[in-house]
């Protein structure tokens, strides 16, 4: 299993910062929350990670490179659900989201604090050329995947991040 995690999402960006760092995209999602920072700071082997993985990194970038961008999705299940969603999620969504074209990798991560607003993060990397029609190919898959019902879908937050060039 792969290192835990560390996310910042911070205002401004630091050149000196030697984590990988990647600035808010243009791309608006209707249903989730606004955004409230600019760029997302990862580090991916912190001394004490915020983030513990739940499931191996899946897809064909299993390499170590920055990808072109991250799309973090930041949930939380149903009151005594959080067994059924960990089961969907890893057995069907990321899987079903990892296969859409421009997608190539996801992993699940678990909060270190169990009363956390949002208890997982799946972490999609892209590497397509064109990311918005990554996106888009990944909206028009959604209503083919297999969905829960263990999901409050008002916990949702994901926004898409592109890699700062240094």
């Amino acid at each position: 299993m792969t290192n835990g995690i560390d996310i910042e999402l911070v205002d401004a960006f630091d050149p000196n910062d030697e984590r990988e760092a990647f600035e808010l995209a243009d791309a608006q999602f209707g249903r989730y929350r606004p955004p409230t920072h600019g760029y997302l700071m990862l580090d991916r082997s912190p001394q004490q990670a915020t983030w513990q993985p739940i499931t191996e990194r899946i897809g064909a970038a299993a390499a170590t490179a920055q990808p072109r961008a991250l799309l973090p999705t930041f949930t939380a299940p149903f009151p005594d659900r959080l067994a059924d969603l960990d089961h969907w999620y890893s057995t069907h969504h990321v899987p079903e989201v990892v296969a859409v074209e421009g997608f190539s990798a996801g992993q699940r991560f678990a909060h270190r604090d169990p009363r956390a607003e949002h208890r997982r993060l799946a972490l999609y990397e892209l590497d397509a050329d064109d990311l918005g029609a990554a996106l888009d190919r990944l909206i028009g898959a959604l209503p083919s995947m297999v969905q829960t019902d263990a999901l409050d879908g008002s916990s949702i937050a994901s926004w898409l991040y592109v890699a700062v060039e240094r």
